[in-house]
């Protein structure tokens, strides 16, 4: 099995972000390169603004059809966005797709994947000719070719994972101390020697790290991506040390390079002239059902999860059948969940419609509530079973 080893990293450059130090920050300049997904994007928009707040220069690198989004993102700012331009025919996908959201299908992401690669030579063009020279590259782990762009033009780099420190240090090793032999079932408990009291089973762990001995395709990108990790310096995680110390303790006492949490990068944006402090309808619910001290059943799957109507049609009935409080988000309005459901269950569940684009509200009214930490609309299920 290939070596999940991740040798030390160069010494990380010194970025100022004190909002009072101008005349240091005038000359410091980060260049962010998210990848092409609502998910993964939004959280280097908020960077973008904590950064801009601190009076550092950021330049912003995207896709023409991601711009308008990123843009429109990044009104009154000086934050510089540039364009590269997509491949126009990448093969094994459709025409004009550039971002995740829009592929019909997520096994088409692998190819996705690659076609990003295809941005390189115009991303290292630019990268070259950056005034101020560039003093740091974030770039999200899922395009690893970006290390090699900025290594290429001597910027250090840093590679930017959007979920939290936990969710690095569970697969890995899973895969290191090959948990996975001699379990029968998906539903057959183990534990980690590093975290005895973690009990997992083969269902909680995705592709390709539910496999004992993982291979293929994905994990040889997940291992391009180790790579990429190993050879920059240092992780930017969109998490917070006070929520999962003993985990980032833990990574940085064993892996390198070190990972630096920096979030909930939600909070770093002012609210626009449509939003305001007062809590939405389902954190007005939440609070009601908190002051009657009824535990509340939190569903969802996120905007990309491919569910046909049929299945929530029966995650619908079974949600009414349950008798149990429950705040179901789902994906937009085009879900038909049957005339009167939502009076049906108005005594106890809530169901709230929701979409990428309106994710940044929905973090910024969660922490806001400073009450709720609920598992939010992840591809993955070990976040989710961390917050629980």
């Amino acid at each position: 099995m290939p070596s999940l080893e991740i040798k030390p990293p160069a010494p990380l450059i010194s970025i100022e972000t004190s909002s009072t130090s101008t005349a240091a920050a005038s000359t410091t300049h980060v260049v962010l390169l998210p990848f092409m997904s609502k998910g993964h994007t939004i959280p280097l928009l908020h960077l973008a603004h904590l950064l801009h707040n601190r009076n550092i220069i950021v330049t912003i690198f995207t896709t023409p059809a991601n711009s308008f989004f990123i843009r429109s993102s990044l009104t009154h700012t000086t934050v510089t966005v540039f364009e590269l331009p997509f491949p126009q025919s990448p093969p094994n996908l459709p025409l004009g797709v550039e971002s995740t959201d829009k592929l019909p299908s997520m096994s088409l992401f692998l190819p996705f994947v690659h076609a990003t690669k295809l941005l390189q030579p115009h991303f290292e063009q630019i990268l070259a000719t950056l005034l101020p020279h560039v003093s740091c590259v974030i770039h999200d782990a899922f395009l690893p070719w970006a290390q090699l762009s900025a290594s290429k033009v001597g910027v250090p780099s840093l590679i930017f994972f959007g979920m939290n420190t936990f969710s690095m240090i569970i697969p890995r090793l899973v895969v290191e101390h090959g948990s996975l032999r001699g379990v029968k079932s998906d539903d057959e408990l183990f534990s980690l020697p590093s975290f005895p009291n973690i009990k997992l089973c083969r269902r909680d762990l995705n592709e390709p790290f539910n496999d004992p001995e993982p291979k293929g395709p994905l994990f040889e990108f997940v291992m391009e991506s180790g790579r990429a990790t190993a050879q920059s310096s240092g992780i930017v995680v969109n998490s917070f040390y006070e929520l999962e110390s003993i985990y980032v303790d833990f990574f940085n006492r064993e892996f390198n390079p070190k990972a630096w949490c920096v979030g909930p990068l939600c909070t770093a944006s002012p609210l626009s002239q449509h939003e305001s402090l007062e809590k939405p309808r389902w954190a007005q619910w939440l609070d009601d059902r908190k002051a009657k001290q009824r535990p509340v059943l939190y569903v969802a799957f996120g905007t990309q999860a491919e569910i046909s109507q049929t299945q929530l049609m029966e995650i619908g009935i079974g949600l009414e059948r349950s008798g149990v409080d429950f705040l179901w988000v789902v994906r937009g309005k085009e879900v038909e969940l049957g005339d009167g459901y939502e009076e049906r269950v108005a005594e106890r569940g809530m169901v709230d419609y929701a979409s990428h684009d309106s994710l940044p509200s929905w973090l910024k009214a969660l922490f806001l509530s400073s009450q709720y930490l609920l598992p939010l609309a992840s591809p993955q299920t070990l976040p989710c079973g961390f917050q629980a």
